[in-house]
């Protein structure tokens, strides 16, 4: 292979790592949200006394990592805990979880404002009702 050719191609593998190089340092992962349904029909959260508050961005993507645990009831499938946000049902925000941890990967809608989440589905047990999140949009 003659000079030439070999700074041609020095010169393309050195394009295409400049142009990738943004994407490969400013790649961001989804942040996580850390829930945990407990045996005693609460919702937690790392580092929060009572029910969790946790703030979004608008069209953020965030992973929501639910850790539930068997209280004293279930769904037959085997299901302890769900969390569900009413208004954005439609758009994924009602998920199911098993005892165990599972990750959910969803995108924040747009519209600002405070939406409650709440195990609305699945009959756990004492204390259900009360088992609420409040998730608050910011633009």
């Amino acid at each position: 292979m003659n000079r030439s050719n070999r700074a041609m191609i020095f010169k393309l593998f050195f394009s295409i790592f400049i142009i990738l190089l943004p994407a490969i340092v400013f790649a961001q992962t989804p942040r996580v949200i850390e829930i945990t349904g407990t045996k005693d029909n609460t919702f937690r959260s790392p580092g929060q006394k009572g029910s969790p508050v946790v703030k979004l961005k608008a069209g953020e993507v965030v992973t929501l990592r639910l850790t539930c645990f068997r209280g004293p009831e279930w769904e037959k499938d085997g299901t302890t805990h769900d969390l569900t946000v009413k208004e954005w049902k439609d758009q994924g925000w009602s998920v199911r979880c098993k005892t165990g941890t599972k990750d959910f990967t969803l995108v924040v809608p747009d519209k600002a404002g405070t939406f409650k989440a709440g195990c609305f589905n699945v009959k756990c047990g004492r204390g259900h009702d009360d088992m609420l999140a409040t998730f608050i949009v910011e633009p």
